[in-house]
């Protein structure tokens, strides 16, 4: 009976210490006022403010990039042409028939200025931040990929003119 009492005893006093109140300042510490809808709305304002301007700079950041980009495609193309011009002149003073091969040339100068055009298309279109700007980037970089195709059919053609006697060696493309 001693051990219950005590047990009873001990329970009454430790249970008020276990159980914390929470007094009504914390409550309303907790739980601050609803801001006034004014400044809500500025602060949403300031947020979309600061967002459009990050937005404007990680497009003027890709704008630029894909400018080099397209920029060091065209000038390393033209001169592959450029030099590809040289060599079929040198070919046709030694009477050599370099019409088909002029023919693939050509169709790839034309390829390389539609590609020029489309690069800076999609330069402007992720300037202006455009939805499309990315299709216009990646139709850019195909019509590249055509150029350079364009330009390995020539080479090919060009070894053949030159060295008529010798297989075309296609891995060395």
């Amino acid at each position: 009976m001693k051990k219950s009492f005590l047990l009873a005893l001990v329970l009454v006093v430790l249970t008020p210490s276990l159980a914390l109140a929470v007094s009504d300042e914390n409550v309303t510490k907790m739980r601050p006022d609803k801001p006034i809808p004014a400044e809500v709305q500025e602060i949403r304002q300031e947020l979309e403010t600061k967002r459009e301007e990050i937005r404007n700079r990680i497009a003027q950041i890709h704008a630029t990039r894909l400018t080099k980009r397209f920029d060091a495609y065209y000038l390393r193309l033209s001169n592959i042409i450029t030099r590809f011009e040289a060599r079929l002149i040198i070919l046709q003073k030694n009477s050599k028939d370099i019409v088909p091969t002029q023919a693939k040339l050509d169709l790839a100068k034309a390829k390389l200025v539609e590609a020029k055009t489309a690069g800076q298309d999609a330069v402007k279109a992720l300037e202006a931040i455009d939805p499309p700007a990315k299709e216009l980037a990646t139709t850019a970089h195909d019509l590249y990929k055509e150029t350079l195709t364009l330009l390995k059919d020539a080479l090919k053609s060009l070894k053949t003119i030159s060295k008529p006697a010798l297989p075309a060696n296609e891995e060395a493309l």
